[in-house]
């Protein structure tokens, strides 16, 4: 299935050359967009097939129950950018690893800090991810049941204990297609809509799933890239607007929470960014992950 299509219609005979050139860059740009996607997709392919796409593929069932129940639970869910998709490089480099590791150093500094807390020793936390390169939030819902990629599926699998937090970021790919096939004017508010409608839905299946427990679901904000920011104002503003949709229903409703993804500018000497400009770089991976801790750390010990 082609990731970008375009609407019914021919450029007129008598278009002005002003308006044909903004056409023709449109469609370059379109081209460029629909390359990465596919570059992605491709190295999800790769990665499912090999023993060292373990990351991708790693699901809720790796959390074994044998863990004991003072062990907490995340689990985050996305699209490349939560696989770690990083080019050139065929490796993963998933931000969850680096979610754990400052959240549970964090946890053991606090402990080692006050041990009057009546603790044996500090609760952990475990982390694990399914990222899904190309996929957009509108397949993610179509494939809720998948016994390997779904979330329902994999929120359904975790037990003794649930989950405590799912982490969702999505929207990335439906950004593209929306904005390759919106025309400008009220297609813009229209696309928007339907992007965070979809990840929010994401959100409500987690939290439907929970039955007697609670899991806490939270939104990390559809990130800027090179594209948006050189080639496309209107996926710029069109990603402003499902953010901005998604937080306010974040904020309306209880467990859910909404955070905008640290990494909030691109540029080209930016170290933090793939050199594709709409992925991150090992270290950009690592720096947004460790940014999470504290804000989970919150979430999960209220103080």
């Amino acid at each position: 299935m082609p990731l970008f299509t375009r609407p019914p219609g021919t450029f007129g005979k008598h278009a002005s050359k002003g308006t044909a050139l903004v056409r023709v860059a449109i469609i370059i740009g379109l081209v460029f967009i629909s390359f990465i996607f596919y570059y992605s997709s491709m190295q999800a392919v790769r990665s499912a097939k090999s023993s060292s796409g373990s990351a991708f593929v790693a699901s809720a069932m790796s959390m074994k129950n044998t863990m004991p129940r003072s062990n907490i639970r995340i689990f985050c869910y996305g699209d490349s950018l939560t696989a770690g998709t990083s080019p050139p490089y065929d490796e993963l480099y998933p931000y969850a690893v680096h979610l754990e590791r400052s959240i549970n150093n964090f946890l053991t500094q606090e402990y080692n800090q006050s041990k009057n807390n009546g603790q044996q020793s500090a609760p952990k936390v475990t982390a694990r991810w399914i990222g899904l390169p190309g996929w957009t939030a509108k397949t993610m819902l179509q494939f809720a049941d998948d016994s390997k990629f779904g979330l329902r599926a994999a929120v359904k699998r975790v037990k003794d204990p649930s989950l405590s937090l799912v982490i969702i970021l999505a929207g990335t790919n439906d950004l593209g297609m929306e904005a390759g096939l919106s025309d400008g004017g009220g297609e813009h508010h229209q696309g928007s809509d339907r992007i965070s409608s979809d990840v929010i839905a994401l959100h409500k299946l987690v939290q439907d799933e929970g039955n007697n427990s609670t899991i806490l679901t939270l939104a990390v904000s559809i990130p800027t890239s090179k594209w948006q920011e050189t080639m496309s104002l209107r996926a710029q503003a069109m990603a402003a607007d499902a953010n901005s949709k998604i937080q306010a229903w974040c904020n309306a409703t209880k467990n859910a929470h909404f955070v905008t993804h640290p990494i909030e500018s691109w540029s080209s000497d930016d170290s933090r960014w793939a050199p594709d400009g709409l992925h991150f770089s090992p270290q950009g991976y690592e720096e947004f992950g460790a940014s999470l801790s504290p804000i989970v750390r919150q979430l999960l010990f209220p103080e």
